[in-house]
């Protein structure tokens, strides 16, 4: 919700208060789609204004504490979040060419560590607009208010992914649209648990990617999507005699590689898991990440004792 007001630049006592609900799902309301419901509130006025009796030029000072919607309205780009009601506050504004729009910042609650009396004149508007929206919101809340249906004034288009209005991370959600049911398929084919793009990490495995060194980021892309040189895949691809372990005799897949039960390869596995607190501790892992971790290893590798001595209160 977000609560605006005209007011006049002479006379203090000329002015104008309203509020709206900011309109779009749940899912995307935030403080800075609450300021840009009160530019949208204010730009709506304007219109309509201007539609009833033409406005003279003149100059306009919008106001507001967040910095990010202003840089939203400037650009309204498809690729940043909320582009749908910052298009249309440029759509709005581009109806009433003769007022010419004067964007201004004014830092937020002031109040917390300045005196009320001592706030200059934007200050205390702020204070009482974001006051009144607050409790705008906490009524419409009461009253079960919806507002994902609210219309948006000049949106020529909008979309729409099982039935649901997608205002941002567009590449993404349309990626997962596109492509979900076949990486779903692919996963299923290689025995991996994932039911939806959700269930993987994006971000985290980007970040992961871009650490390594460029001849471990191939190696790493290999093992996870199932094409590494392993005995299995050399011989259905006919450049190996067989694809069974020559420790234990099973065939010898990515998973096999990590987890073969024979005294050989599970005493160097062992070796190097003994020795990941320490790497992982010098690289300022958190050490309930840490545990987690090796738990989770020691899950794969039986034999492996328990981690918890790792730690010791201090």
């Amino acid at each position: 919700a977000s609560a605006w007001q005209f007011r006049d630049a002479q006379d203090s006592n000329i002015k104008l208060t309203e509020k709206n609900i900011s309109p779009g799902p749940d899912k995307y309301q935030d403080s800075t789609r609450a300021e840009l419901s009160g530019c949208y509130g204010i730009a709506c006025a304007l219109y309509f204004i201007n539609m009833l009796t033409p406005l003279r030029p003149s100059c306009i000072t919008l106001t507001c504490d967040s910095t990010s919607a202003f840089e939203k309205i400037l650009t309204s780009s498809i690729r940043k979040p909320h582009y749908d009601i910052a298009s249309s506050i440029k759509s709005l504004f581009a109806e009433i060419p003769l007022v010419k729009i004067k964007l201004h910042h004014v830092d937020g609650h002031q109040d917390r560590y300045t005196s009320y009396s001592q706030l200059d004149m934007w200050a205390k508007e702020n204070y009482w607009c974001d006051l009144e929206a607050g409790q705008y919101r906490d009524l419409k809340s009461k009253q079960n208010y919806d507002s994902s249906a609210l219309p948006l004034f000049g949106t020529p288009w909008t979309i729409w992914v099982n039935e649901i209005l997608v205002l941002d991370d567009l590449h993404d959600v349309i990626d997962e649209a596109v492509q979900e049911s076949n990486a779903i398929t692919y996963w299923r084919k290689h025995k991996h648990a994932s039911h939806s793009l959700k269930d993987v990490n994006l971000p985290a495995i980007t970040s992961a990617y871009k650490s390594l060194p460029f001849s471990r980021r191939t190696w790493s892309t290999k093992l996870a999507s199932d094409w590494a040189p392993t005995n299995k895949n050399m011989k259905r691809w006919r450049l190996g005699p067989t694809e069974k372990c020559p420790f234990c005799g099973k065939p010898k897949d990515v998973l096999h590689m990590q987890t073969c039960s024979h005294h050989e390869p599970s005493s160097y596995c062992r070796s190097k898991l003994r020795d990941l607190p320490l790497k992982l501790m010098k690289l300022h892992t958190s050490p309930p990440a840490v545990t987690a971790l090796l738990e989770g290893l020691r899950k794969v590798w039986n034999k492996v004792p328990q981690i918890s001595s790792y730690f010791i209160e201090r």
